[in-house]
């Protein structure tokens, strides 16, 4: 993810370009967007109890061994923290 964002400040005509296509906007309508927005790359925060919950489940139904991803080292915040660590922000979920 924040290779993504890099993109848009090192290679900002490719980002454009991509932004004019998957939005269907013009250059003139994104560079007015871009001019009063802030662009960024983040984990939709929801996406953290459900993959804590599918954890649960695949334990559940002795399935954890047998998982191709294991979904807590998906969501590791050291290497996060390590590369920018005033971009991390992981909330814990009550269920």
């Amino acid at each position: 993810m924040i290779r993504a964002e890099s993109v848009v400040e090192e290679r900002s005509d490719y980002a454009q370009a991509v932004l004019i296509e998957n939005l269907k906007t013009d250059p003139q309508q994104l560079e007015k967007l871009l001019e009063e927005s802030v662009l960024s790359v983040s984990l939709y925060q929801p996406l953290v109890t459900l993959f804590n919950r599918e954890l649960v489940w695949l334990k559940s139904h002795g399935l954890y061994e047998e998982a191709i991803v294991n979904t807590r080292d998906m969501l590791r915040p050291e290497p996060l923290r390590d590369a920018a660590p005033l971009r991390q922000t992981i909330i814990e979920y009550e269920n």
